[in-house]
């Protein structure tokens, strides 16, 4: 979308976490800002009474990137 083409990285990651919490996720909370390994969204969803803790990797680039995301993690928390 031309209107995300100005974002920086960190100014995308704050608008998907807008989302996500919009979205009705829980705990909605973004990793450090550096060196987070790829851990840029940290949230829980709760599935049939279990709570799950979710781990996002935002990628915000102006070309196509010639891998996808190829998995979410997925966990219960205590």
């Amino acid at each position: 979308m031309a209107v995300l083409d100005n974002f920086s990285g960190f100014e995308f990651e704050d608008l998907m976490a807008d989302v996500f919490r919009n979205l009705g996720y829980e705990n909605v909370r973004q990793a450090a800002k550096t060196a987070d390994e790829g851990r840029d969204i940290l949230m829980e969803e709760v599935v049939d009474g279990t709570r799950r803790a979710i781990v996002v990797e935002c990628k915000h680039a102006h070309r196509r990137h010639d891998r996808p995301v190829r998995w979410i993690v997925r966990r219960p928390t205590r």
